[in-house]
């Protein structure tokens, strides 16, 4: 077991990275945690939701408790906010306060000159239900318009949502760093990514725990 930033890393997680494996909680906050430092400078702009903090969120439905649990990320004062979304349905049956449970994870994006948006790398008609909840719930000091569908890169399988949702994390990371205002963004295409494959995203992902956490 190793730490990066506030992000913990198992050898049992650093398996999940082979092909076929489903990225968990554990995985994707570290990737938020190399984003905030490596790439972002921790630019105080910019707030990651972690993976199980969103999922409590949703879990909960209570402004009440969203706000208990986000109170410290200081979110009117941000102007972008990442947040991995997992599909789990809520309800006490599956509520877990060390991890998140489900089988798919799409990227809520808070963004005030695009409005809040959801990229979903897999075929969707509308916003999943746990962004819309999430995203109703947040402690960020106004009312949010409705979340968009925007455009995403789609997977060919049913393991590599969590890779995409690195991918594009940083891919609209980088946008703002170039554009506050992401005048020009409209979403991701498969091109926008920081990758080639998603084999070869799980490769970096590889290195970068490896060289961060020495797993």
């Amino acid at each position: 077991m190793r730490d990066y930033g506030d992000a913990t890393v198992t050898q049992e997680d650093v398996k999940l990275l082979n092909a076929g494996g489903w990225l968990n909680d554990a995985l994707v906050w570290f990737f938020e945690e190399y984003l905030r430092v490596e790439v972002a400078n921790n630019d105080p702009r910019v707030c990651f939701v972690s993976p199980n903090v969103a999922f409590l969120v949703a879990q909960s439905g209570l402004k009440e408790i969203a706000e208990e649990l986000l109170t410290t990320l200081n979110l009117p004062e941000k102007e972008l906010i990442l947040i991995p979304v997992n599909d789990a349905g809520a309800g006490p049956s599956q509520l877990n306060y060390n991890k998140a449970v489900g089988n798919h994870w799409s990227l809520l994006v808070i963004h005030e000159g695009t409005g809040p948006f959801e990229l979903n790398s897999v075929e969707a008609r509308s916003v999943s239900s746990a962004a819309k909840l999430i995203t109703a719930l947040l402690p960020v000091g106004k009312t949010l318009s409705d979340v968009k569908l925007l455009r995403s890169p789609k997977q060919s399988n049913h393991s590599d949502c969590g890779v995409y949702v690195c991918a594009m994390m940083e891919t609209v990371l980088q946008a703002f760093l170039v554009d506050a205002q992401m005048q020009e963004f409209s979403g991701v295409a498969e091109e926008d990514l920081p990758y080639s494959s998603p084999a070869i995203m799980r490769l970096e992902m590889r290195k970068l725990v490896r060289e961060k956490c020495g797993l």
